[in-house]
């Protein structure tokens, strides 16, 4: 498969080093091996950073912040809009090792990339946006805030759009003032290496600092850090309890964008076309399903259950698995055999309860993929909300379809998970959508949308399990990396 990469320069190993303080570092004692889950080949090994280096790069990222944060705002917005340009620039490269080293297929991976550099345009065209407040006060005297820096920043992020999170999630801290160590996704770290070199131009020794190795080492190693002052996390919520408690060690602030089991609830008088095509899209079967917001859970009412299940069935299996090299491929592998096993073993568990496969449920045969890790996108019919495979969430390309008669029941089952992150609905009624949207314990409701949960401008992030803090997408990213001073002033 290797030798077939449309740009082979895209996998050198020369450009898989750490950056630490303005440098490019190879000197690991360790190192972590590398599985593509494209055909389950070697992609050789990258640095682990060991305590030893996570402390190097955050007295890097402490050493920097005061020159950093007494930048100019201008200086930093146009550094950051350098790393949005190189994205561009680049895009053939990383692209390619989305493909590898994610799984991911490369028109997705393109739009990954794509979005990454307009995100953080975006959020450049709101470096100015980020001030304080004045609070009325007494006569001859003023009462103000600032906002400031918190200072090194770790920033976490997953393995389901490696490059997408490593760019787009350093910007806001950037912008604001902080400096930032940042630490790659154990399964897929290549895109993250690979910009390393562009960020030592971009920026000043230390601002940026970029690391590898497994969760257990050098995350451990990161959260626990005395010098980190803000932890900013995208995964699990195992993980991320973890990271709370770690903080909480210390009182140090966390933003956390965890996992979701969310419900697509389809009303009897809803455009089945529409909401059939809403829900396939919302699956994000571009990531094989890998996502927190995906569409896991399906609630189709009772009049219209039997046509919309045949629907959705057939839409699903026309969803292209593949290689994700091939331009013609909508869904290739899971990042790892782990999941796979997970998802089989839950839909085992569903059919032996008396639910029924309608799609999928097998490990499909792809040319130029033996070895590779995948699983046909599935949907489960007939499956009750106490089920396994309607209550944890598999991060596999797996939907759960369930009954309901009344909204009252809608929403009991919709809420009757640990998580909420998002849901969508799909109704003409409008007192039916607004009951919906207002009693589902969510932080996002998308009303006849067409499967995206994600607008420009407008807070994304969970309650419940599904999050702390963080809505994503908005001047909030800004916000969120600072903390506000009160300054009062009495001149008389």
């Amino acid at each position: 498969m290797l030798d077939r990469l449309p740009y082979t320069g895209a996998l050198e190993t020369s450009s898989r080093r750490l950056l630490i303080g303005g440098e490019l570092v190879s000197g690991a004692a360790e190192e972590m091996p590398l599985t593509s889950p494209v055909d389950g080949s070697s992609l050789g090994s990258v640095p682990v950073a060991d305590a030893g280096l996570v402390a190097d790069a955050v007295d890097a990222a402490s050493r920097a912040f005061p020159g950093w944060s007494a930048t100019h705002v201008r200086e930093r917005q146009a550094a950051v809009l350098a790393l949005a340009q190189h994205l561009f620039d680049d895009l053939p490269n990383l692209v390619a090792l989305e493909a590898v080293d994610g799984g991911l297929p490369v028109t997705a991976a393109a739009n990954d990339v794509r979005l990454a550099a307009t995100f953080i345009r975006y959020l450049a065209g709101l470096a100015f946006e980020w001030g304080g407040r004045t609070v009325p006060s007494a006569a001859k005297s003023f009462d103000i805030t600032v906002r400031k820096p918190y200072g090194p920043t770790a920033r976490i992020v997953p393995f389901n759009h490696p490059i997408l999170f490593a760019t787009w999630k350093i910007a806001g801290p950037l912008l604001t003032g902080n400096t930032v160590v940042l630490k790659l996704p154990d399964q897929a770290p290549l895109s993250g290496l690979r910009i390393c070199t562009a960020l030592r131009e971009i920026f000043p020794a230390g601002v940026v600092n970029v690391l590898t190795g497994p969760g257990q080492i050098t995350g451990d190693a990161l959260i626990h850090h005395p010098g980190i002052k803000r932890i900013a996390f995208i995964g699990s919520v195992p993980t991320g309890r973890r990271i709370l408690a770690a903080a909480a060690e210390r009182n140090v602030p966390v933003t956390a964008e965890l996992g979701g089991k969310n419900a697509h609830i389809i009303a009897a008088d809803a455009d089945l076309e529409w909401a059939v095509r809403a829900s396939v899209a919302g699956m994000n079967y571009q990531g094989a399903g890998q996502s927190c917001g995906s569409y896991s859970r399906v609630l189709a009412q009772d009049s219209v259950y039997e046509e919309f299940v045949e629907r959705l069935a057939a839409a699903t299996a026309a969803v292209q698995v593949g290689n994700p090299l091939a331009d013609s491929t909508t869904m290739g592998p899971l990042i790892a055999p782990p999941p796979v096993s997970r998802a089989l073993a839950a839909i085992a568990d569903a059919t032996q309860a008396h639910a029924t496969v309608v799609a999928g449920g097998t490990v499909p045969e792809v040319s130029g993929g033996a070895g590779g890790y995948y699983l046909a996108p599935t949907v489960v019919a007939d499956v009750s909300p106490v089920m396994k495979i309607a209550q944890e969430e598999l991060f596999a390309p797996v939907q759960a379809v369930m009954k309901w008669s009344t909204v009252e029941e809608a929403i009991e089952i919709a809420n009757g998970t640990e998580f909420g992150l998002v849901a969508s609905v799909h109704t003409r009624s409008l007192s039916t959508a607004m009951k919906l949207a207002d009693e589902l314990e969510v932080g996002s409701v998308a009303v006849n949308g067409d499967g995206g949960q994600h607008w420009m401008g407008a807070p994304f992030g969970g309650v419940k399990a599904s999050g702390v803090g963080g809505k994503e997408d908005t001047v909030d990213e800004l916000l969120e990396s600072t903390y506000e001073k009160n300054v009062f002033v009495n001149f008389g």
